[in-house]
């Protein structure tokens, strides 16, 4: 069942486990096995994308690009880890945030992710 999972995704999150850390984020998003928390959501993508987790940092970086509050910098930042590491849908993403950004806005990007 729904709950059960959430909280034994909630416990290997908790000890560490980085692709739990992905799917409790998940629940938490879409508010399956309790209620949906948003907030709590993001802060388990991003240690599953500090982790080195690819799937986390690529739907990291699409949340930046598009939820509230929008953050380009960082977006363009997770996007790009998560294409260099071979997933295909961040780099379309990347493109697609990339076409919408300035060039002084990619520059700061680059700079901020240590490139310039």
């Amino acid at each position: 069942d729904a709950e059960g999972a959430r909280s034994w995704y909630a416990v290997a999150a908790a000890a560490g486990h980085p692709r739990a850390q992905l799917r409790l984020a998940a629940m938490l998003a879409e508010g399956r096995g309790g209620a949906a928390d948003a907030a709590a959501a993001r802060r388990w993508l991003s240690r599953a994308a500090q982790a080195g987790e690819r799937d986390a940092m690529s739907l990291l970086g699409l949340l930046l690009a598009t939820g509230e509050p929008v953050d380009r910098q960082a977006a363009w930042r997770w996007l790009s880890r998560a294409a260099q590491a071979g997933d295909v849908a961040a780099a379309a993403n990347l493109a697609a945030l990339e076409a919408g950004m300035s060039a002084g806005e990619r520059a700061a990007a680059l700079a901020a992710a240590g490139g310039g």
